[in-house]
């Protein structure tokens, strides 16, 4: 669900700049999470990697690390979204919206980087709550990030803010 995995021959090694590969190699590349299917459970707490070679034995020990996803954000709507993508439309008409966020049980920092020029046009608020399943762990693998336009005027063109998500871990 995270990685894909590639097996790496020394002709396609040496087209990506590794000139010490003996016969194979693999190659991990991130994958996009999927926040829908991961939103009630937790991340895995470890990634291991255990080399195998065709003739069936091992050819190393077997590599584990901490596994640190990256997170995972949907909109209102469910839409998963790249970071910089526009996460809630505010209107006076819907002054209320919800962005779902997939922390994989890790910590999480979200901060408003900004307000409305001008406080007469209302202000924004926001509120976040565990949103998926603890599984016995102190966080939540999701949180649910409400974000309120109190006092809601209209006026001229749109006005945008940006939702700032970290984590001391990741």
């Amino acid at each position: 669900d995270f990685f894909d995995f590639k097996v790496v021959s020394r002709e396609d090694a040496s087209l990506l700049g590794a000139s010490r590969l003996a016969e194979a190699g693999c190659l991990l590349q991130s994958k996009r999470s999927d926040a829908r299917a991961w939103v009630q459970r937790p991340a895995p707490l470890e990634f291991s990697l255990q080399v195998s070679t065709a003739e069936g034995g091992a050819a190393g020990t077997l590599q584990r690390w901490r596994f640190l996803p990256q997170f995972a954000v949907a909109d209102a709507a469910g839409q998963q979204l790249a970071a910089g993508q526009v996460c809630a439309r505010l209107t006076p008409d819907q002054p209320v919206s919800t962005v779902l966020v997939w922390t994989g049980g890790h910590g999480l920092e979200a901060t408003l980087a900004g307000k409305i020029a001008d406080a007469r046009r209302g202000n924004l608020s926001m509120q976040v709550e565990a949103a998926g399943s603890s599984s016995g762990t102190a966080m939540p693998s999701s949180v649910r990030i409400w974000l309120r336009w109190e006092h809601a005027v209209a006026w001229g063109p749109p006005e945008e803010v940006s939702l700032r998500l970290a984590s001391a871990v990741t």
